[in-house]
């Protein structure tokens, strides 16, 4: 299930009620366990929820770890109980600050999402000149694999320019050969924005959603929504959708091998 996300909240209690929430039967019996996960009794929790006590660093660390937060989320977490001890305006500034920086960590999408593979930058020049690469990489992940003949047939493709896709696939090891056979090797690549290689990738995927769009398949789902909206819920559904993002791609790690899309999300001020 999709989290609540902890970074639209400045206050750790709030965010656990809300979670909790978020949860089947609404998490009843999760902060029972989250006691029984600490080592303590079902009152200092109580105490906690009802602002009486905080967490202690060790607690906070082990609650994160109980909500399965993450990476940035987790040191997000931390900090918010730290705040919330603080004993000084200074400090709690100082905690504030850091909180604000965290957040704008958060917001760029190369700190949320785990890449399997680096790409020399000779490499990605060649994987990100046209969106055949990566089709043909993702295709090779169908089934048991493909051959030469079956990615010339899918991509109406010569032998030789299939050939040399598959042989700096191979080369790479962004797919594997074996028997004349190809497979997917590592799951996961990612050109972040700063990038000198991400227009073109952004450009190539945009022109096979155009694409896609003049075929008018009932099983695509392609939508244009301009709108206007208040700044705070811009950043609500920006937060949103990498929350999603992340959730999709969580699930697609695993998921079986049964067909090649591609999701293109564009979300901005004009």
């Amino acid at each position: 299930m999709e989290k609540v996300s902890i970074f639209n909240y400045l206050d750790y209690r709030l965010w656990i009620q809300n979670y909790l929430k978020s949860l089947p039967k609404e998490g009843r019996g999760q902060l029972t366990r989250l006691a029984e996960h600490l080592g303590c009794n079902t009152t200092l929790i109580s105490q906690v929820m009802s602002r009486s006590r905080n967490f202690s660093d060790e607690q906070a660390l082990e609650a994160a770890q109980f909500f399965s937060l993450d990476g940035l989320e987790n040191d997000y977490f931390l900090l918010l109980v730290q705040s919330e001890r603080a004993g000084s305006f200074k400090l709690k500034k100082h905690l504030e600050e850091k909180l604000q920086r965290i957040k704008s960590q958060a917001t760029q999408l190369k700190n949320r999402v785990v890449t399997d593979r680096k790409l020399s930058e000779e490499e990605r020049t060649t994987f990100y000149s046209h969106w055949l690469y990566s089709g043909i990489r993702l295709f090779c992940s169908l089934d048991a694999g493909k051959t030469l003949e079956d990615v010339c047939e899918k991509f109406d493709l010569s032998r030789l320019r299939a050939q040399k896709i598959l042989k700096f696939l191979e080369s790479t090891g962004l797919c594997n050969e074996s028997k004349g056979l190809y497979t997917m090797g590592p799951q996961s690549t990612f050109v972040e924005q700063s990038s000198p290689h991400y227009l073109k990738h952004f450009t190539n995927w945009r022109l096979r959603a155009i694409s896609a769009s003049e075929q008018e398949s009932v099983e695509d789902f392609l939508i244009t929504a301009p709108m206007s909206l208040s700044q705070k819920d811009f950043e609500l559904i920006r937060e949103t959708l990498m929350q999603t993002l992340k959730t999709i791609l969580s699930k697609v790690k695993d998921s079986k091998e049964e067909q090649t899309a591609c999701l293109v999300i564009d979300f901005f001020k004009f």
